[in-house]
């Protein structure tokens, strides 16, 4: 029985970090764009 409720949390935190990576990935894709336009706004604005 221990073994099955062991395997039951695997199973759960694997879910868990599956649910999270998107919105990791969605906060990665945001900093990109911030840091994007950053830099775009370090450009000098005479060329």
């Amino acid at each position: 029985m221990s073994d099955l409720q062991h395997y039951q949390d695997l199973v759960g935190l694997l879910a868990m970090l599956l649910l999270a990576i998107p919105k990791f990935f969605l906060f990665y894709l945001q900093v990109l764009k911030f840091y994007s336009e950053v830099q775009l706004c370090r450009l000098p604005k005479g060329i």
